[in-house]
């Protein structure tokens, strides 16, 4: 099935080139010279959880060094204390846990007064928490840790090399990531180099002062995330075609490319590409990056998502809803909940949504049977739930407690809060996963949070298509009123000049197959997006010009309300 008529031109490796005179050193063999070039100095080499430093310690005793070596591990509370040290956080649920309040000093055993005898170099996570004078920082993106995690790497601490990846995920999630971030907002501006780890056994190295000037050119134009894609049991063939992903893969079921804690960013020096976490420009450049508004409600998180469902030639999603907000804090110890909405970037004939209660469901018998599934392995989901046809170009609103998913045979750009992995599965039509084991559910969460109030006559009138006309090139489309975001789309006929509030948009070309977008005032070099391509827009750009490279095309974007306040939420 053919779901688009030009030539795809998706691009999978966005990078920005820096024209700046900057050295970056790359390889085990440098990197190990460029260390031991310091001499009688104690270095400490930070890591990111999932930095594997394997090669360099290899490298290390291989040389006839004058420096003594430490691993931070040696320093570390133990295995037994730190499971106990997180029993609360890691709880005995395969996906859930609560998110620390704790901090990397909690992880230590380092006396007050140690004491080097030689120039000594330290290693690992934790390792900026010992006396140095010249500080390396390690980071990998999320997502390779994902995927080592999936290749048996066990999580800090741990010995869970075979453990469900779903579980180490969690692990990462609620308690290793939380304290890791919270550690490199404290090394702003305290770091030496930083190193690009994502490569095993070639590392690349910048002067972090150089670092932060590259940055810097984030935030000063719009930018793309580097995406990522991977498969799922109901997922289908639409981002094959339109991203040009690989043909013999069964399918795939996510396209992110707008989650800054999971994505990245990739700059070019002299052709050499330097990849960073997304999350590290805010933590560098959070007011230019974020706006005041969002930053002083959301510190340091993008608190927008953008995402890509893929049903075509697929299967349904999982029957779900998403927790409440005080549901969320009280429970898991986040600061909000994910309120979505589903953009429809593509449908087929037969293409629909499931959301919302049809009116007069009897609350005990839904309740019972679903239940009941467990067992039957059988539930009637259109019995109790709306079904709406749905076509290219529609928006259909989803705040926490709604009861939904997406039919097959549609792709849908999921526009929501940043809370991403909080979804309460209430039936999976009887599914197995990709790894064969049963997709959890999650009835004890769902029933909490279920709004059976939300049944077809107000969802027909409150969250399908709620477009208003703000003039005659803009529309809103507000996620809803008790939620932070508002969305909007702009239809373009070859040229329009735009300005945007001072805060963070998140955006998609949701039709065309290309445009420009060009600063007004020579800030920034023009920037091509292409069809169904996630990008940023950050606070410190307010005037563009969007070019369609054909006659027409349309942009959605959201952004957090500008009447907007804690209090409100």
């Amino acid at each position: 099935m053919k779901y688009i008529t030009f030539k795809p031109n998706y691009d999978k490796f966005p990078s920005v080139r820096i024209n700046e005179n900057f050295e970056i050193t790359h390889g085990i063999d440098m990197i190990v010279r460029h260390i031991l070039s310091h001499h009688d100095k104690h270095i400490a080499i930070e890591t990111y959880p999932g930095v594997d430093t394997s090669e360099l310690i290899h490298a290390f005793e291989n040389i006839d060094l004058k420096h003594d070596v430490i691993n931070t591990s040696e320093y570390s509370i133990g295995y037994d204390a730190y499971k106990d040290f997180f029993e609360k956080e890691f709880t005995e649920d395969r996906v859930f846990g609560f998110k620390t309040s704790k901090s990397i000093q909690d992880l230590f055993n380092i006396p007050e007064n140690l004491k080097y005898h030689n120039p000594t170099i330290i290693i690992g996570f934790g390792a900026s928490l010992f006396p140095h004078d010249v500080l390396y920082y390690a980071s990998i993106k999320r997502f390779e840790h994902q995927l080592r995690m999936r290749r048996a790497m066990p999580n800090y601490m741990m010995l869970n090399h075979d453990e469900d990846p779903l579980t180490k995920y969690k692990r990462s999630y609620f308690v290793e990531w939380v304290i890791a971030d919270k550690n490199r907002v404290h090394l702003i501006d305290k770091i030496d180099y930083i190193i690009d780890w994502n490569d095993i056994i070639n590392p690349k190295l910048i002067n972090y002062q150089h670092y932060q000037k590259a940055l810097r050119y984030f935030t000063k134009r719009p930018f793309r995330m580097v995406p990522y894609f991977d498969p799922g049991v109901w997922g289908g063939q639409w981002l094959k075609e339109v991203c040009q992903l690989d043909k013999s893969k069964e399918n795939y079921a996510w396209s992110f490319d707008g989650v800054a804690e999971e994505n990245s960013i990739i700059f070019k020096v002299h052709d050499i590409e330097f990849e960073f976490q997304a999350q590290e420009l805010i933590y560098e450049f959070p007011l230019e990056v974020l706006g005041k508004h969002v930053f002083k409600h959301f510190k340091y998180h993008l608190p927008i998502r953008f995402d890509l469902l893929d049903t075509m030639e697929g299967q349904h999603l999982s029957l779900q809803v998403h927790p409440k907000s005080d549901y969320i804090k009280e429970v898991f110890g986040m600061p909000y909940t994910q309120d979505e909405s589903y953009y429809i970037l593509d449908a087929g004939d037969d293409s629909q949504v499931f959301l919302g209660f049809k009116e007069n469901v009897d609350r005990n018998i839904f309740e019972n049977e679903l239940k009941a599934s467990l067992k039957t392995k059988s539930f009637q989901a259109e019995k109790f739930i709306n079904t709406f046809p749905v076509k290219k170009h529609d928006h259909l609103l989803i705040p926490a407690g709604t009861i939904h998913c997406s039919g097959r045979n549609t792709l849908v750009l999921e526009i929501s809060s940043a809370a991403y992995i909080f979804t309460f599965k209430l039936w999976d039509w009887d599914r197995v996963g990709l790894d064969g084991k049963p997709r959890p559910v999650y009835h004890e969460h769902g029933l909490k949070n279920l709004e059976y109030s939300r049944s077809t006559n107000f969802v027909k009138a409150n969250y399908i298509n709620p477009f208003k006309v703000v003039n005659n090139y803009l529309e809103k489309s507000g996620i809803d009123h008790g939620t932070f975001l508002d969305a909007y789309r702009i239809s373009i006929d070859q040229q329009l000049h735009y300005t945007f509030k001072k805060t963070v948009q998140m955006a998609n070309l949701v039709e065309g197959k290309s445009m420009i977008v060009s600063s007004l005032d020579a800030s920034f070099d023009d920037i091509i997006i292409h069809y169904a391509e996630t990008f940023v827009i950050p606070a410190n750009v307010e005037n563009v010009k969007f070019s369609c490279m054909e006659e027409h095309c349309k942009i959605m974007y959201a952004e957090v309300k500008s009447e907007w306040s804690k209090q409100s939420y």
